[in-house]
């Protein structure tokens, strides 16, 4: 009898875990479903970098390498020394690995590097300012002999782009143009 009493429990933890394991994989379409039913618009997905289309092979291109720097960036993402536009090392580290990575691009490509700062109380002109610093710390390490200088552009967006989907804001982006 006793047997029997310890299969109900672990039935219960299988079937919760059989749920768990459901809802990951099919959280997205089920929500869309139920969006769909109680008539609210379900959310959008990420918005993804704009990439200026010329032609469908230099498009690609484009779309891949975008697609690299934001697989880097995501593993490796550029920091700085607390309230400053001064690398840590580490980070001084990825932008060569981008370096590498830009050096790859058609010759047409163009950057921007976008610098982000999380939101504080307080002045707004200092948090576009400090990652208007940043961006450009980037641009100046990331700009060289196969990617000039011209070919790329430095932009602080401040607090005004919150991270899609929740996560730092405290980032800087590079994009494909």
């Amino acid at each position: 009898m006793s047997g029997r009493l310890l299969l109900i429990p672990l039935a219960l933890v299988v079937t919760a875990a059989l749920a768990l394991v459901i809802t990951w994989t099919d959280g997205a379409r089920l929500e869309a479903e139920l969006a769909q039913r109680s008539g609210t618009p379900a959310a959008a997905p990420p918005a993804q970098p704009a990439i200026a289309a010329e032609g469908a092979e230099g498009g690609d291109a484009k779309r891949e390498l975008q697609a690299e720097i934001d697989q880097l960036l995501a593993a490796e993402p550029i920091t700085f020394t607390p309230d400053t536009a001064e690398l840590t090392a580490e980070s001084e580290q990825t932008v060569s690995r981008i370096r590498e990575v830009l050096a790859k691009a058609p010759a047409d490509a163009t950057f921007e590097v976008g610098g982000h700062v999380a939101k504080t109380p307080g002045d707004e002109e200092s948090g576009l300012e400090l990652s208007r610093q940043r961006a450009e710390a980037v641009a100046k390490l990331v700009a060289g002999e196969a990617v000039p200088a011209e070919r790329i552009t430095a932009k602080g967006y401040g607090d005004t782009r919150p991270k899609a989907g929740g996560g730092d804001d405290r980032r800087v982006e590079i994009t494909v143009k």
